[in-house]
């Protein structure tokens, strides 16, 4: 049996909340169980072609899609590590719902996945931090590491007994 696993991988016409409802989602996975994911390879969304009108034409409340895709490495109970080749089409106008919680490569996510067949996978984007939520713990890291670090490097105060 192949690591990689290649195949239809949960895409989504309707963008990243048509998942939030599986029994309606054409292509339900049979056995989800939640998991996460290591990203090891993503696109970005500032890749996706935009929409320009010519001059004197309107341009129609069309809903832009763009694809992720991302080399996935899914880990979950009862689910071997399982490296997938994850597409999936998110609707541009839900920008708020996932741009600003795109992954980056290294990130770990969490997901659904499906026991049945592991290549079926759905990231959780709702459970993604935002980019102000990233900032804010990396600076509580950055700042706890000076404070260990001028700790170590104070030298100690010995007090003298009169």
């Amino acid at each position: 049996m192949s690591l990689f696993r290649h195949g239809r991988h949960d895409s989504h016409e309707q963008g990243p909340t048509q998942d939030a409802d599986p029994v309606h989602h054409q292509d339900a996975m049979l056995d989800p169980v939640r998991g996460t994911a290591l990203v090891a390879a993503i696109n970005s969304w500032l890749d996706w072609p935009s929409v320009v009108a010519a001059p004197g034409f309107r341009t129609l409340n069309q809903p832009l899609q763009g694809p992720l895709q991302a080399t996935l490495v899914v880990e979950a109970d009862g689910v071997p590590r399982t490296v997938v080749e994850h597409t999936e089409m998110l609707d541009r106008t839900a920008e708020a719902t996932f741009a600003d919680r795109w992954p980056e490569q290294g990130a770990t996510v969490p997901v659904t996945v499906d026991r049945a067949d592991p290549s079926r996978v759905r990231i959780e984007w709702g459970e993604l931090p935002s980019r102000a939520e990233l900032i804010a713990q990396n600076e509580r890291e950055r700042a706890a590491k000076l404070l260990a670090a001028q700790q170590q490097s104070a030298p100690e105060r010995r007090h003298r007994l009169p």
